[in-house]
């Protein structure tokens, strides 16, 4: 009988690469400019149309290749980087495992064209889908151009996973962001549909932060900056007061390679806790440097995660150097800090209101300071009690630190708008659940409704209890009441007397501008003003908490997160993101007037059982339910 096992096709083996590898068009992007940066490019453009879905460019003024190297990158496996086995653990560039561009070729149509700075003519080769096309002398500029065309052309089922434009660009802009940041010596240019989306230019590290985030992040950035003998720590934290309400602000980089990795961001998210609100985030872009021997970056197809051979040390030395920091520079009092006594004699909080940092000076005995930090992790690892305490991850800020033991915030204010009436006059309390078919079945006025905890509201019924999640309601109402302002066009606007300018990241104000139409439909009277800058003339009459720019960043982490539903409109996903925001929060005391206009407003809804996404947003708890509760056992 013949073999069942056969050895998989050359395009095969790169479609399953492909699969890993290029996930999406961003992945593309962010092969190629690591393959710029290993060629020693200086300059770097990228360019993409339609999100990339129908073109990715990049181009650089790097070494080039010649001819015999010009096809042979198309190759699986083939890479500059090993040589040996050796070389697999002291890796310091990015790209090496030789199957990028060999992926990238196997779905889309691929155009090289390169030259080094000793020849005199360059190289043009094309393949299309695994296949070499075409290989030719050109003249061309010193460096690389890779044009990706058409990607997933010949995997529909890929290409039909893809997110909306605004998702995709998004994801492409983010993967810009990463690299930009970690390379602030580079010019760096990104394009999408002829539109100049980031041009930044070889700048220090901060200059480079605060161009790739936004100016308003320049106030808020503490350096961090240390040495020890295991790792050394380069960067900013953000101040306490600026956290926000939205992920996206988070940058870990190891020997200048982008990582993620949850334990190790909770490192930094402990010197926070009780300073900063629940469901805050803080911002971070630190770089860390280690012996690559140490590190296993062979973990993942994309190397965003990696392995440390000591990971609790690498979580007290990153956690202590921030807490370093945050005193250092009076960011927090330095009191906030519960001081582990074998912890106390470090220059850490020894000088917490220095203005500058200082090199760090060894004690009269010798040692550094930050030995004793690396006595302390070894006591951990040998079980030490007290270092379990400082080094393993703990609960986050909890709700009733914030709230009280009554779980009220004890502010009308606090966590969202004022409430107002938005149901319709005529339908009462009884009509409205009869409409929902909830049977309520009393004589006269019902009895008043009750919250509990600052997040539900309950109310008694005919054969029961009903208990609505306040915020879950109040997101239905204002879902429904926005999309038919968003329908209808004709929502109010407050004008200002005077104009005040909104400054947005260059990836937000991408979002900012396609969602614009229908921003205004709403009421915000808001206009582009050059690069990343808006001017808001206006905003919605009913809402005069609007402009604030914590509501407006919350929005605008809405709208993002609402941009990865392909089956959203432009308008759905404006007004799903103007309810989650703008909906009142848990913790917020309501009266009862607030309570039966809520209820009353939630029935008249076309859908009152569920949010937009499906969460419900009350329930009915029936006699017959609680008198189960109550049964005497049989026997």
């Amino acid at each position: 009988m013949p073999s069942r096992i056969q050895r998989l096709s050359e395009a095969i083996a790169n479609q399953i690469a492909a699969g890993e590898v290029v996930q999406r068009p961003a992945s593309v992007v962010k092969e190629l400019m690591e393959n710029a940066l290993d060629a020693g490019a200086t300059q770097i453009r990228v360019i993409v149309r339609d999100a990339g879905k129908s073109l990715i460019q990049v181009l650089d003024n790097g070494c080039g290749m010649g001819e015999e190297d010009a096809r042979m990158c198309f190759e699986r496996h083939a890479t500059s980087k090993i040589s040996r086995i050796e070389d697999l653990f002291n890796i310091r560039t990015m790209g090496f495992r030789g199957e990028a561009l060999a992926a990238i070729s196997s779905v889309a149509k691929v155009e090289l064209k390169t030259r080094r700075s000793e020849d005199e003519t360059g190289r043009r080769v094309v393949v299309d889908a695994s296949r070499l096309v075409e290989d030719e002398e050109c003249q061309t500029a010193q460096g690389s151009s890779i044009s990706v065309q058409h990607l997933f052309y010949n995997v529909p089922a890929r290409r039909n996973f893809l997110r909306s434009a605004t998702a995709e660009l998004r994801r492409i802009t983010e993967e810009f962001q990463r690299f930009a940041l970690a390379n602030p010596d580079l010019q760096l240019t990104l394009e999408n549909n002829g539109v100049e989306v980031y041009n930044l230019r070889p700048s220090n590290a901060r200059q480079r932060v605060v161009a790739v985030l936004g100016k308003s992040v320049n106030e808020r950035l503490v350096p961090v900056s240390e040495q020890t003998p295991l790792l050394t720590i380069e960067g900013f934290v953000g101040k306490p007061e600026s956290a926000r309400k939205m992920r996206g602000e988070q940058y870990f980089y190891l020997n200048g390679r982008f990582f993620r990795s949850p334990h190790l961001q909770h490192a930094v998210f402990s010197n926070y806790e009780k300073l900063i609100p629940e469901k805050h985030f803080p911002l971070f872009v630190l770089f860390l440097e280690t012996d690559p021997g140490t590190v296993d970056v062979n973990v993942h197809p994309t190397k965003e995660e990696l392995r440390f051979e000591d990971e609790k040390m690498i979580y007290a030395v990153i956690q202590a150097a921030v807490r370093h920091a945050l005193s250092r520079y009076s960011a927090t009092p330095s009191l906030d800090f519960d001081v582990d006594p074998d912890m106390a004699h470090l220059e850490a909080f020894q000088r917490p209101g220095a203005t500058s940092f200082a090199p760090m000076k060894r004690s009269a005995s010798g040692a550094r300071p930050w030995e004793a930090l690396f006595e302390i992790a070894a006591r951990e690892r040998a079980g030490n009690a007290e270092s379990e305490r400082v080094l393993r991850p703990q609960g986050g800020f909890r709700q009733e630190d914030a709230l009280g033991t009554d779980g009220l915030s004890g502010s009308e204010t606090e966590g969202g708008p004022e409430f107002r009436d938005l149901s319709n006059p005529m339908l009462t309390l009884a009509s409205a659940m009869e409409q929902a078919g909830v049977e309520q079945g009393w004589e006269g006025e019902s009895p008043a409704p009750f919250q509990l905890h600052g997040r539900y509201v309950m109310s008694a019924i005919k054969n029961g209890l009903i208990v609505l999640d306040q915020r879950a309601a109040h997101e239905r109402i204002l879902f429904e009441k926005y999309l038919g302002l968003l329908k209808e066009g004709r929502g109010g606007t407050q004008r200002q007397l005077f104009p005040q300018t909104l400054e947005l990241s260059a990836a937000d104000a991408v979002l900012m501008r396609e969602l614009l139409p229908e921003v205004r439909l709403l009421g915000f009277d808001l206009e582009p003003f050059g690069g990343e800058a808006f001017v808001v003339h206006g905003y919605p009459a009913e809402c005069e908490e609007m402009y604030e720019r914590p509501a407006l960043d919350e929005l605008m982490e809405a709208f993002r997160r609402f941009g990865e539903l392909r089956e959203l409109s432009a308008r759905e996903r404006v007004a799903r993101g103007m309810a989650r925001t703008y909906s009142i929060k848990s913790g917020r005391k309501l009266s009862t007037k607030e309570m039966r206009e809520l209820i009353d407003s939630l029935f008249a809804c076309e859908l009152p059982q569920s949010t937009p996404d499906g969460h419900p947003t009350f329930y009915t708890l029936s006699l017959d339910e609680i008198a189960s509760r109550f049964k005497k056992r049989q026997g």
